[in-house]
């Protein structure tokens, strides 16, 4: 079976022309295959495969050559001497595992019986002043890309989160987001009335039947890789600090909330980490959100959009 070394190079690196070129081998594609029939997302198929590719440029060896030792003293390598924090190191870990234990299907104690301490360094949240996101927001000038980091800020989500809104998940009647997130798990977020003037104006410049974001073509959201990096462009030309990306809008959101005085639960519940049913969101979002969280929320967001509450 042919694996060549373009085949595991990380999506997104190279020029969309490029990488339609590419050869895919059908060890690639059965990876895919099993990441898909597994319920894997998009953005966690592209870690995994993203693993594999780091996993090969270090050896320098078609990963399904590689011994058990070989891959043992890479997890050790990226672990120990890299020193990767555990939510760079845990991706790379679970995404070399279903390598070879799913697709590869090899019975290696490394993934059958071995424990794998994971890094003790956790990267810390890198959230930015309220007032420099929306300056950063501001300055990016496509519209898509910008009401999309608004979306980010606003609601607290992920990257993937945002640009893979629907249509549907806004509910106007009830002022409810519906958010599928990590592990294909929903969760409902409050929808202030600014934002979704909005996005009921971006909407209507496309009239996708689905898409909040479509790309160009309307085939599918629009790319991560370019919402990077229209946001590292407004981002360098305000001078602010290259440790800000895409995702620190999730931080701020959380951030902001927390000194704005809002219990950590509630917090926990809109970042999507508490392990509550459905049942017990829409509890939470129609008894004390209404009256507190819901009013916070609104108050805090209407001054992102030009022309406050009052913009139409």
């Amino acid at each position: 079976m042919t694996l060549s070394n373009r085949t595991w190079c990380i999506p997104g690196a190279a020029e969309p022309a490029a990488r339609a070129q590419q050869p895919v081998s059908p060890l690639r594609q059965r990876m895919i295959r099993d990441m898909e029939l597994a319920g894997l997302s998009a953005n966690t198929q592209e870690c995994y495969l993203n693993a594999v590719a780091a996993l090969q440029r270090h050896t320098g060896t078609r990963p399904d050559r590689l011994t058990e030792e070989q891959v043992y003293q890479y997890v050790l390598w990226l672990r120990d001497v890299k020193r990767v924090a555990q939510g760079t190191f845990q991706p790379h870990w679970h995404g070399i595992k279903f390598f070879y234990y799913r697709t590869l299907g090899v019975d290696w104690p490394l993934f059958t019986r071995k424990k794998i301490r994971p890094p003790q360094r956790r990267r810390l949240p890198q959230p930015i002043a309220w007032d420099d996101a929306r300056r950063l927001i501001a300055q990016i000038r496509r519209p898509g890309y910008r009401l999309c980091c608004t979306c980010m800020l606003v609601l607290g989500l992920r990257i993937q989160d945002a640009l893979s809104l629907t249509v549907h998940a806004i509910d106007a009647k009830h002022m409810i987001v519906r958010v599928i997130g990590k592990g294909n798990k929903e969760r409902i977020l409050p929808l202030p009335p600014a934002l979704l003037r909005e996005l009921r104006a971006y909407w209507r410049t496309h009239r996708h039947p689905r898409l909040l974001f479509p790309n160009r073509r309307g085939t599918a959201p629009c790319s991560a890789r370019s919402l990077r990096q229209a946001f590292n462009d407004a981002r360098d030309r305000l001078g602010i600090s290259a440790h800000i990306t895409p995702h620190s809008m999730r931080h701020t959101f959380a951030s902001f909330l927390l000194q704005q005085g809002a219990d950590v639960r509630r917090v926990q519940m809109l970042l999507g980490h508490a392990r509550l049913s459905s049942t017990q969101i829409y509890t939470h979002l129609t008894e004390p959100m209404r009256d507190d969280l819901r009013d916070r929320l609104d108050a805090m967001f209407d001054d992102v959009f030009p022309g406050g509450p009052r913009h139409a």
